[in-house]
């Protein structure tokens, strides 16, 4: 059997679960209350930014405080007081008396050297109650409809400030009278009011388009945003769609974050800088209009005509934002989820088709991120695959840079390709499945892809390099257990 057929067995009947963290919260069936679960002096890593749990975390006052009143008759103080009470109960204030560690940890997933506590796990107090976890603690994502409301907010103010662009541009473009006249009336040289009104009629062109762009990114969010909106309150996983960046720019995300940065920073900076100089030829203009201003009069017909010619026709585009791509494949997770995160949020359905027949040149080509990303290039239609994933590694410690990758199709811009095809592509994925599972799912996913358009031979032994390299590369991370 090949090495990259020599793969751990996943399975696929497992019902996901989560890693407790400091703040989880507790219920015992004998108490009122519930009460949050403490880890003082904990070393641990952090989920989330807060301290993970493990089975030892049982002492009582320590960890496990006080349920609020206690009803179970097994407890001395309550057996007292009820019997006090001519037999009526008498729930008295509860002492937890636990005496062993939780049952039902993660025993292949150490924290602090003990099996790490899930929110699975059950504990017994002595008394009788039987204490669970009702909530793992992990910050929780807001829901899709959060999420649409959010964006829906982020496009509108993208469209007020491609407004305020255009308003300010627009008038200095097409007022009565042009920046140079004002200039020459001021006192400034001819030569030099020509040269400063060229320059603010270049600048006013580009903030046009910048406004124009920025408007109409923000439009394309406020609708994404409004899908999500719909779409989670009806409980639906369909996708929501961009047109700016999907169709715009083939759903490339990086190019879509880039682009509404630069547009927007041009349009609201340049709004800022034209401001006093719209604000300035708008006085002017309305005081001709009115009679108060006659020597400027005869300067209408040149002040229009230099106007029109600065116009140019001009478009923007964009790209794919990070939000809205994060896209959880329902069925992917088969063991433990260290986070709770809301389903397919502001994502598309990317196509399963349009790949080529063949590979590409340097497609399969084995090397760490960084080193695949200097040896390509613009338009080779490739990106750097890592397996395990980036997010996966960067858990372990490694940086994406150092990820081991392979090249795979991936059109830009465009749709369709194997790298879109791949189970981590604008996913999550499972942090706590140990590091050779995750490299053999990563590896079969690839396999499978390949093997469906009859590639895989031409990339096998690019798959058992990636193996290896993750061997030699990270000897401490893919040790054999």
């Amino acid at each position: 059997m090949s090495e990259e057929e020599n793969v751990e067995k996943i399975p696929s009947n497992e019902k996901p679960k989560s890693y407790v963290v400091e703040g989880a919260t507790l219920k015992c069936s004998c108490g009122d209350k519930e009460c949050k679960l403490k880890t003082p002096g904990r070393k641990s890593v952090l989920i989330q930014g807060k301290l993970q749990a493990n089975i030892m975390d049982f002492i009582p006052k320590v960890n496990i405080d006080s349920f609020g009143k206690c009803k179970s008759l097994k407890n001395p103080l309550v057996a007292a007081a009820t019997s006090a009470n001519h037999g009526r109960l008498k729930p008295m204030p509860c002492i937890p008396n636990v005496t062993i560690p939780w049952i039902n940890g993660k025993e292949d997933m150490l924290a602090d050297e003990a099996p790490a506590l899930l929110d699975c796990s059950k504990n017994m107090c002595i008394w009788g109650g039987k204490i669970s976890i009702t909530d793992d603690g992990q910050p929780k994502a807001p829901s899709r409809v959060e999420q649409g409301v959010e964006k829906m907010g982020n496009g509108g103010m993208l469209m007020m400030i491609g407004a305020a662009a255009l308003l300010t541009a627009i008038t200095i473009l097409t007022a009565p009278v042009s920046v140079p006249t004002l200039l020459v009336a001021a006192g400034v040289g001819a030569t030099t009011a020509a040269v400063a009104g060229a320059a603010v009629t270049a600048a006013a062109v580009g903030v046009v388009a910048a406004g124009a762009a920025t408007t109409v990114i923000g439009g394309s969010e406020v609708a994404e945003g409004g899908q999500d909106v719909v779409f989670g309150a009806l409980g639906s996983d369909t996708s929501s769609v961009n047109v700016v960046r999907d169709f715009g720019y083939g759903g490339d995300e990086a190019a879509y974050n880039q682009a509404k940065g630069i547009v927007t920073t041009t349009a609201a900076v340049g709004t800022m800088v034209l401001a006093p100089v719209a604000q300035t030829v708008s006085a002017a203009s309305g005081g001709m209009k009115s009679g108060k201003t006659d020597s400027t009069k005869q300067t209408k017909t040149t002040s229009n005509t230099g106007a029109t010619s600065g116009k140019t026709a001009t478009s923007g585009n964009s790209g794919k934002s990070t939000t809205s791509a994060l896209k959880l494949k329902s069925g992917k997770t088969d063991a433990v989820g260290q986070t709770k995160t809301a389903g397919n949020a502001g994502t598309r359905a990317e196509p399963r088709t349009k790949t080529t027949s063949k590979l590409l040149p340097n497609e399969g080509k084995v090397d760490t991120y960084s080193e695949l990303v200097k040896s390509g290039r613009r338009g080779d239609n490739l990106t750097p695959h890592h397996m395990p994933s980036a997010e996966y590694m960067k858990n372990q410690g490694i940086t994406k840079n150092d990820g081991v990758c392979m090249n795979m199709e991936q059109p830009s811009p465009g749709v369709g390709g194997r790298h879109r095809l791949t189970r981590s592509y604008g996913s999550g994925c499972d942090l706590t499945e140990t590091p050779r599972k995750a490299l053999a799912r990563d590896i079969l996913d690839a396999r499978k892809i390949y093997q469906d358009e009859g590639l895989y031979s031409e990339v096998r032994n690019s798959l058992i390099e990636v193996i290896k390299k993750n061997k030699e590369f990270f000897k401490n991370i893919f040790i054999k257990g």
